[in-house]
C-alpha cells in the first residue's frame, strides 16, 4: 500500500473498530471508477487486478466506500466519501431526522482520529442522484475530505 492509499485504509479501519460495531456492514477502502456498458460503476479491489461492484446488500445494515478524485498529489487527495445506510435498522427508536444521527457518528470518526479533514459535506436524499444502485430507506452521504 502506498500513498493516498495508507490514509484510507486508516480511516476504513476506524470506521470498521468504532462505527456501528454491533451491525452488519461493509467497510470498503477506495474504488474505482469502471466502466460496464457505458455506466461509471464503483468498484472495490478484491485481489491482484480483480475488481467487484459495490453493490448494495439488504443483509448490510451500512456501507462504505471511498472515491479519490482526479486532482491529487502523491500523498493528498480529495476524497469523496460515501454511506449508505439502512436507518430503520440503525436508528429505530428515533422518532426525528435519523439521518442527522447517522452524519453526526460518522462525522465524530472521522475527527477523533484525524485521519481525515472534512471539507464539506452533503446529504444525497434522492437515490437517483447517485445512480439507480441506491434503494429506498438508505441514505448516502457524501464527504470531501482532503489529506
Amino acid at each position: 500500500m502506498k500513498g493516498i492509499d495508507i490514509v484510507i485504509e486508516k480511516q476504513r479501519l476506524i470506521f470498521s473498530g468504532y462505527l456501528w460495531t454491533t451491525f452488519t456492514c461493509s467497510w470498503n477502502g477506495r474504488c474505482m471508477r469502471n466502466y460496464h456498458q457505458n455506466l461509471q460503476i464503483p468498484e472495490i479491489l478484491v485481489s491482484g487486478n480483480n475488481y467487484s461492484d459495490v453493490l448494495l446488500d439488504d443483509r448490510k445494515d451500512a456501507l462504505c466506500f471511498f472515491d479519490v478524485l482526479s486532482e491529487r498529489t502523491e500523498n493528498t487527495a480529495n476524497v469523496d466519501l460515501y454511506f449508505a445506510v439502512n436507518l430503520l435498522k440503525l436508528y429505530p427508536t428515533i422518532t426525528e431526522r435519523a439521518t442527522e444521527y447517522a452524519l453526526s457518528d460518522v462525522v465524530r470518526w472521522i475527527h477523533q482520529e484525524g485521519c481525515l479533514q472534512l471539507n464539506r459535506f452533503t446529504m444525497v436524499m434522492n437515490p437517483g442522484q447517485i445512480g439507480e444502485w441506491l434503494r429506498k430507506k438508505i441514505i448516502c452521504s457524501l464527504f470531501t475530505c482532503l489529506r
